[in-house]
C-alpha cells in the first residue's frame, strides 16, 4: 500500500515538472503569422496539458491558475474573443475526454448541467429585463441603469457560451 502511494506521489511530481515545462513553453511562445496557426499551437498546448495527469494537491491550484492566465494571454495575442476562447477550450477538453470508457455518461452529465445553467441564466436575464423596463429615466437612475445593462450583457454572453457548449455536446453525441 505504501509503495502504491509513493508511486502515485512520484507520478504527481513528474506531472508537475511536465506542466511547469509546458507553462515555460507557453510563456516563450511567439505569435505565428496566421490566426489559424496560433489556434493550432494553442490547441496543442491544451492537449498536452490535459493529457498530463494530476499534480500534488498542494500545487494544483497555483499551477492551474498560472496555466489559465497564460492561456488567456495567448488567446488575446491571437485576437480571439472571450466567447470563442471558452468554446475552443471546452471543445478541446471534450476531445481529450473522448477516449475514456465512460465518455457517454460524462457527456450526459455535462449536458444536464449545462441545460440547468441555461435555464437559470434565462430566468436571470428575464428578471433583469423586467427590472430595466420599470426604470424611469432620471439622473438618479442612470447609475442603476448602467449596472443593470452591464449585468444583462454579461448574462447574455454567458448564455451564448452555454448554448454553444450545448451544441458541442450534441455534436459529440451525434458522433457516438
Amino acid at each position: 500500500k505504501t509503495k502504491a502511494i509513493e508511486a502515485q506521489k512520484n507520478k504527481e511530481e513528474e506531472n508537475l515538472k511536465i506542466k511547469e515545462s509546458i507553462i515555460k513553453e507557453m510563456e516563450a511562445f511567439e505569435p505565428l503569422p496566421t490566426d489559424k496557426e496560433n489556434m493550432e499551437a494553442i490547441k496543442q498546448f491544451q492537449k498536452r496539458w490535459d493529457e498530463t495527469g494530476f499534480v500534488p494537491k498542494n500545487k494544483a491550484e497555483t499551477i492551474n491558475k498560472t496555466y489559465h492566465h497564460i492561456l488567456t494571454k495567448l488567446f488575446d495575442a491571437a485576437n480571439i474573443d472571450k466567447v470563442k476562447q471558452q468554446i475552443l477550450s471546452y471543445s478541446q477538453y471534450l476531445k481529450n475526454k473522448q477516449n475514456s470508457s465512460n465518455f457517454k455518461r460524462f457527456l450526459e452529465t455535462e449536458r444536464s448541467n449545462i441545460r440547468k445553467q441555461i435555464q437559470e441564466i434565462e430566468k436571470e436575464i428575464h428578471k433583469i429585463e423586467n427590472s430595466l423596463s420599470r426604470f424611469s429615466v432620471s439622473k438618479n437612475s442612470e447609475v442603476f441603469l448602467k449596472t443593470y445593462i452591464n449585468e444583462l450583457e454579461k448574462k447574455k454572453e454567458r448564455h451564448k457560451i452555454l448554448t454553444k457548449k450545448n451544441l458541442i455536446i450534441k455534436n459529440f453525441f451525434n458522433q457516438l
